[in-house]
């Protein structure tokens, strides 16, 4: 199984729990997409609140409410272990 390590810690981050990107905006964990074969790092998926209001998603329709970037683990300074 896949464990998502803090490279400044060493400590685990699992689902749910806040980090921040090298640019300091928080995000929450959703999820680890294990890296394929070979030197692949993987990626991580982190969810916000997409900062649109009501009005806005009834004109913005592409806006499901939340942005979920998939990222390299090194975007939130972690890395992905086996």
């Amino acid at each position: 199984m896949s464990r998502l390590i803090d490279e400044t810690t060493g400590e685990e981050i699992k689902p749910g729990d806040v980090v921040k990107t090298f640019r300091g905006e928080e995000y929450t964990l959703s999820m680890i997409s294990r890296p394929a074969e070979g030197n692949s790092t993987g990626r991580v998926i982190i969810t916000r609140p997409c900062g649109h209001s009501e009005d806005d998603h009834k004109s913005q329709y592409w806006c499901r409410g939340a942005d979920a970037p998939e990222v390299f683990p090194s975007v939130i300074n972690a890395r992905i272990e086996n």
